[in-house]
């Protein structure tokens, strides 16, 4: 595989308009060509704006594109055995219960070169297959346009706020599809799923399915739009009291998640499965950090907060009210405290030492065993810290 790209940008400045102020813009576009997928193209586009000393306006628009690894297209296939429904077997499709399936199966298992008699004669064995590459991907396409605002204010020098809008989108998403779908796929719509059959071959005399690869298949798509923000304040305590008093800066740091969302049904991907606020995609989370130093010592303060995350949609309780109790529906808030204090003795000799999570706060236990919302959101273990209170030292020595 191979790849040959050119790119071009372009960025302005015009400061000379005192009542504009001043303004930049810029501009990327990429081509590439490879081998095996073809030509794609990226794009972005960025402008500023500052009418004032202390406000400007930032937004940017791009497209990007992730192009298969090579282990996805290339490597080499493990077997596997995996007991299939053959949707193409007379009994299968005549039990069908949607009669547009059904007659989608009819109609595509025949375009197939499937007889309408054909059985499976073997529909209780596991058919052996591949987990493996599919060197069909094509690569994924991702839009994204952010909108930012950042103050600095002049009345408290020190002072910056920025508050950032994104609006992410990914299609052709990756994802790994099992046999059983592919077969959905293949026969299922109305029209024959040409990528989904290519990984799956039958015997030339019995129609049987013989092989069959399990693999990256294009079909999902995510979304995710928010607000980031993030402030930082150097108080600078010595200059306000005209003493050495020491100084004091403070942060915080965050997002909130107004919608995530994953199209993953393989069967009707343009349905969404809203997943902000389940386990690992909190509606809000933020980080706020407050330093104190004064000549060579430095204390450190960080509390990390996230808000209740859902475990268990309570819809379902409907079915099933002894399913489990209502305290065990979400995580709870959730706030971590560390404390950090250091002091350099000399340019070759600091000392270090800290609590993390110094009020041993823990989620709930069934947060724990939770799964995250999706593959792409982060372990549990990282979402929350299971591990409870525990110290560090240390000594750092320059040579």
């Amino acid at each position: 595989m191979w790849r040959s790209t050119s790119s071009k940008r372009r960025s302005r400045c015009s400061p000379t308009n005192p009542d504009f102020r001043s303004w930049s813009s810029a501009g990327a576009y990429r081509i590439s060509n490879y081998s095996n997928i073809g030509v794609t193209n990226a794009w972005s586009l960025q402008g500023t704006w500052r009418p004032l000393d202390d406000l400007m306006f930032r937004y940017s628009r791009g497209r990007s594109v992730r192009t298969p690894q090579l282990n996805e297209l290339f490597r080499g296939p493990a077997q596997t055995f995996v007991a299939i429904t053959d949707n193409c077997s007379r009994p299968v499709i005549d039990a069908t219960a949607n009669s547009q399936t059904r007659a989608n199966r009819n109609a595509n298992c025949a375009a197939l070169g499937i007889p309408a008699s054909y059985v499976d004669p073997n529909p209780g064995a596991n058919n052996p297959g591949v987990n493996g590459p599919n060197p069909n991907l094509r690569e994924e396409e991702g839009t994204s346009q952010t909108f930012s605002i950042i103050l600095t204010p002049r009345f408290a020098p020190g002072l910056e706020i920025v508050l950032d809008y994104y609006d992410i989108q990914i299609g052709n998403v990756i994802n790994t599809v099992g046999v059983g779908n592919l077969l959905n796929l293949c026969v299922d719509n109305v029209a024959i799923n040409a990528a989904a059959c290519g990984l799956i071959s039958r015997d030339p005399v019995t129609f049987e399915i013989n092989n069959f690869t399990q693999g990256g298949f294009n079909y999902a798509n995510q979304r995710a739009k928010g607000l980031d923000f993030a402030a930082n304040y150097d108080v600078g305590l010595s200059d306000l009291m005209d003493r050495q008093v020491g100084d004091l800066e403070v942060g915080i740091r965050g997002t909130y998640s107004i919608r995530r969302q994953d199209f993953n049904d393989v069967f009707n991907p343009a349905i969404a499965t809203d997943i902000d606020t389940v386990v690992g995609e909190p509606r809000v989370r933020f980080v706020v950090d407050a330093t104190y130093a004064l000549g060579d010592f430095a204390f450190t303060w960080e509390g990390d907060w996230q808000a209740s995350q859902e475990i268990f949609d309570d819809r379902q309780l409907i079915d099933d009210p002894d399913n489990r109790s209502t305290s065990l529906l979400e995580t709870g808030d959730f706030w971590q405290h560390d404390f950090t204090m250091r002091y350099q003795f000399n340019d070759k000799v600091r000392f270090r030492a800290g609590v993390i999570n110094a009020f041993d706060n823990e989620p709930s236990a069934a947060a724990e065993l939770a799964p995250v919302a999706s593959p792409s959101a982060a372990g549990n273990v990282d979402q929350f810290d299971i591990f409870g209170r525990r110290f560090f030292a240390g000594v750092n020595l320059r040579f």
